[in-house]
């Protein structure tokens, strides 16, 4: 008893110093006690209580208590023999799986077994007898020296698997949650990355006859970048404005073919089911079609079906293949065909992504137009006339920019949770 008495705890409060960026905090967390990066981050940007380390010697406790002061990042000791209460562990870190024992758990799933830690352990209560607690190793001695550059940072050992690695279907969300946490370290640089992005795509559409084909060439470029801004922020550097245009540094001519590549498959699915189309059409009673338009919709379904199929397959060879080409050099074919086994095998959480990503923008349209619903109505009852157009402008400003905004932050959390799949599929482990 005595000995564990001497014991004591190193808690994060939640709370960082005034003035401390919690980005950089984030990073020099990662880069001292060799922590991922993103779990750094998630453990930072939290804002919750966290034992970080127990039962050490209170010497060594004040150690830690120096080093995380001085990278801003607020914490307390408490002993053994306290009889302090009220402190909440949420921390996952370096958990164990409590049915096979790996230690790849990521947000609350095993990736060993696939299981769910929370609903397990309620099934199985004597495998959760200790709070989790981040173990950390043991500080230095000497005051904290913050990381200057890239290579002061941990390097990424995890080898590209050729073969991708199947993952249960949970990941669907945990991809978007994750991207969501990332999204958050620097929210209104990736904003301003894909307003950037959309900006220069509306323009170059604008071009006549060779505006469309030139967006074609470039959007793969653009994700390139922005693939090679989200591999650097998961290494612990910062997201900047100018990663929307690192692609045409890595490959920038590889990435274009990406874009004709799928500029044909789309133009192949487009023939394709237009002729099906047609031959449906052709071989059908064109007076009956006429007089009933839900006759035309059953003539039409199968080939609408047939290419969102097609599409649905075009998307799957897409949408790794900007990170494979920059972040691995890969071909844009052999690139292509590899993101397309990827998400064959995993067509369950490809599924549940996309499902998800469609429920969440239509809800949330469907949000901002009973909102305006709403606000026309209080104007109308209120003596405005709805059709001036002065209270129009007022009204798109009022609506239209803060949904913008929303819908374009989605967009990018929808690109990141591309590089978050990339790296749980093709890494052994999820980063």
């Amino acid at each position: 008893m005595n000995q564990r008495a001497s014991g004591c705890h190193v808690i994060f409060t939640g709370k960082l110093l005034d003035g401390v960026n919690p980005a950089q905090a984030a990073r020099d967390f990662a880069a001292v006690f060799k922590v991922p990066p993103e779990k750094a981050a998630q453990l930072i940007l939290d804002g919750r209580e966290k034992i970080l380390k127990k039962d050490v010697e209170p010497a060594n406790a004040e150690r830690y208590r120096t080093v995380l002061l001085e990278m801003g990042i607020e914490v307390r000791i408490t002993s053994n023999d306290s009889n302090e209460t009220g402190v909440a562990y949420h921390s996952n870190f370096d958990e164990k799986c409590p049915k096979c024992g790996a230690e790849q758990v990521q947000n609350g799933v095993c990736q060993g077994c696939g299981i769910l830690i929370a609903q397990y352990r309620a099934m199985h209560p004597q495998h959760d007898n200790t709070p989790p607690q981040l173990s950390l190793p043991t500080p230095p001695t000497l005051s904290l020296t913050k990381p200057s550059s890239r290579s002061d940072l941990p390097n990424d050992a995890n080898e590209l698997r050729t073969t991708p690695q199947p993952l249960p279907f949970q990941f669907g969300w945990q991809w978007l949650i994750i991207a969501w946490q990332r999204f958050r370290i620097a929210p209104w640089t990736w904003i301003g990355a894909i307003l950037l992005m959309l900006t220069l795509t509306v323009a170059i559409s604008l071009v006549p006859v060779i505006g469309g084909l030139v967006n074609w060439l470039l959007a793969p470029v653009f994700m390139g970048g922005l693939m090679v801004g989200a591999q650097d922020q998961y290494n612990g550097q910062q997201f900047k404005l100018n990663h929307l245009f690192t692609g045409f540094n890595y490959h920038s001519g590889r990435l274009m073919l990406i874009g004709v590549f799928y500029l044909l498959g789309a133009i192949i699915i487009a023939v394709v089911a237009g002729m099906l189309m047609a031959l449906n059409v052709s071989s059908g009673d064109m007076t009956a079609l006429q007089q009933n338009p839900e006759l035309v919709i059953q003539t039409l379904w199968p080939a609408l079906a047939l290419a969102l199929i097609l599409f649905a397959g075009l998307h799957m060879a897409y949408w790794f293949a900007p990170a494979l080409v920059t972040l691995n050099d890969m071909s844009p074919l052999t690139a292509m065909k590899l993101s397309f086994r990827a998400c064959l095998k995993n067509w369950l959480p490809y599924t549940v992504f996309v499902a998800v990503s469609i429920a969440f923008a239509i809800g949330l349209i469907a949000v901002f137009s009973v909102l305006i619903g709403i606000i026309v109505a209080v104007l109308q009852f209120v003596g405005l006339d709805v059709n001036s157009v002065v209270v129009m402008m007022l009204l798109t400003s009022v609506m239209m920019i803060p949904l913008l905004i929303i819908l374009t932050a989605l967009l990018a959390i929808l690109i990141i949770s591309a590089h978050v799949a990339y790296r749980s599929i093709f890494y052994s482990s999820q980063q």
